[in-house]
């Protein structure tokens, strides 16, 4: 029996131009969000930078203990997002990887609750 035969009416579906003008549809309305998140990511980034290079060559006052003060509570803030999500951690392919990347990101790498490397392979 052929997969049109088993599969019956969704393969129809799934194979024809709705299902795939569909998909384009939710690729396009996730792309603002996409680069949204890139944008956040770069800013992450920047701070850290500003951070570190404050750390080596400090500036005036009132703005180097500011400085300070916010990347000590960003660090805290972020251990403990990774203490909190840690068995959703857990369950990622590389889990130290994930969670560093949580540690220096934040919640904008934290992955979906639904999005776990079995799932992703069974898919």
């Amino acid at each position: 029996m052929t997969d049109q035969g088993r599969l019956g009416a969704p393969c129809r579906f799934w194979c024809s131009a709705q299902a795939k003008a569909m998909v384009a549809v939710s690729v396009v309305r996730r792309l603002p969000m996409l680069w949204l998140r890139v944008i956040a990511c770069a800013l992450v980034l920047l701070f850290w930078g500003l951070l570190l290079s404050n750390l080596l060559s400090p500036l005036n006052q009132p703005f180097s203990m500011l400085l300070q003060l916010l990347g000590a509570a960003m660090l805290v803030l972020n251990l403990l997002t990774v203490a909190f999500y840690h068995q959703l951690l857990k369950q990622q392919s590389h889990p130290w990887r994930q969670r560093l990347l949580v540690l220096l990101f934040g919640a904008l790498r934290l992955p979906a609750e639904g999005r776990t490397a079995d799932s992703l392979e069974s898919a």
